[in-house]
């Protein structure tokens, strides 16, 4: 079953470059300025002490030039005083391992058919490309990274907010997994946007994982196979028995981690981001390593070092990859 395109939002925000929102927010704030500057200078130029004073066209240009003085100076305070990420550097001072993932590139994409046109498709039609290569270099830090257990590993993936690529990112990562042998296991674990649910294109499960935490519900019942991609998938349950908070620190929650750990080699979770959902950081306290996810041009550093702060209150932070990052330079021939 191919991963549905409209289902993939945030794979393919991922691989659109980077963001100009700030860009626009600052020229606006500038326009306005002259605008307001404009007006102002027009309503004092119509004035009889304006008319004595200067013409009309002065206090209409000082106006005008004041209010854009105002204008660049509030959009400069707004956005370069907040600086955002843009190459694996800036992460550098986190202290874990750094990963680039480059974006799935649109001329790579196109050359897939119509209903395979999405990241994890171009991880399994074309392994050779930069994106297929760098999530193979995302599993094999983890493998370096993270700790060993006598069964197999949770690892839990999560942005420092929200559209950063995150559950494009854990869906290839069990799809490179599952493609290397293991047995793998993909975990939405997002009650509230079923991201995961919603990138696979299937339902949200009468019962998933949240269901056989609360003792409702059989784990078997909460896991569907997912032959398109080699991993099975725990949906994110359609009910609302109880929320985050209930379902994290359950008394069986131990337990059902203990019978994933036996059933599979690698399990993935797919989790809210971590600056916006308390139940993130609640997860993040149970599985055996976090991989924070950031995006190049939209991530602030900020929010990457907040983010990271709070994660290392639970598991280790075995890996910042930062994502939509430029594909490597193929090297000159001499």
């Amino acid at each position: 079953m191919a991963i549905r395109k409209a289902g993939a939002t945030d794979a393919r925000s991922a691989a659109s470059g980077a963001p100009r929102g700030g860009l626009r927010a600052a020229l606006a704030l500038v326009v306005a300025g002259l605008v307001l500057g404009w007006a102002a200078g027009a309503g004092l130029a119509l004035t009889d002490w304006g008319l004595a004073l200067a013409r009309p066209p002065m206090w209409l240009a000082a106006g005008a030039g004041t209010g854009g003085l105002l204008g660049a100076a509030l959009a400069w305070w707004t956005h370069p005083l907040r600086p955002r990420l843009q190459r694996s550097a800036d992460l550098a001072r986190l202290g874990v391992a750094i990963v680039p993932l480059p974006f799935a590139a649109a001329a790579d994409l196109r050359r897939l058919a119509p209903d395979r046109r999405t990241p994890v498709g171009l991880l399994i039609e074309r392994p050779g490309s930069p994106f297929a290569a760098g999530v193979r270099d995302v599993l094999a830090a983890l493998d370096a990274t993270a700790p060993q257990n006598p069964h197999g590993r949770i690892v839990l993936v999560a942005g420092a907010h929200a559209d950063v690529g995150a559950t494009t990112l854990a869906a290839a990562l069990a799809t490179a997994a599952a493609a290397d042998g293991r047995r793998v296991l993909l975990v939405d674990a997002d009650l509230r946007g079923r991201g995961a649910t919603q990138a696979l294109g299937l339902d949200a499960a009468p019962s998933g994982i949240h269901e056989a935490a609360m003792g409702a519900a059989p784990l078997d019942h909460a896991i569907v196979e997912h032959g398109g991609h080699g991993f099975d998938v725990a949906p994110a349950s359609a009910s609302r028995l109880g929320g985050g908070r209930e379902l994290y620190s359950a008394v069986l929650w131990p337990d059902l981690l203990t019978q994933l750990r036996i059933r599979y080699d690698l399990v993935v979770m797919d989790a809210p981001a971590a600056l916006e959902a308390v139940e993130t950081r609640m997860l993040a306290r149970t599985v055996d390593a976090v991989i924070l996810a950031g995006r190049r041009g939209r991530t602030q550093k900020f929010a990457a070092t907040a983010a990271l702060t709070t994660l290392r209150k639970g598991a280790p932070v075995a890996i910042a990859v930062l994502t939509d990052a430029p594909p490597p330079k193929a090297p000159r021939r001499r």
